[in-house]
């Protein structure tokens, strides 16, 4: 590779960010089922802390 074809230092430390990223979502969201059930708890939680807001507000 020539000096102006090789990938910069920052570059190949964020691709492993990335990708370490990408393996830690993966591993802690098995299957796509388990996407839907982490979705469906965080919006289930979000509702009861507005449901709490708004028993404080009236």
């Amino acid at each position: 590779m020539t000096p102006s074809t090789r990938p910069s230092a920052a570059r190949a430390l964020l691709l492993v960010f990335a990708l370490g990223l990408a393996a830690t979502t993966l591993a802690a969201c098995n299957t796509m089922r388990g996407v839907g059930q982490d979705t469906q708890a965080a919006g289930r939680g979000i509702s009861g802390a507005s449901t709490d807001v708004e028993r404080k507000i009236q």
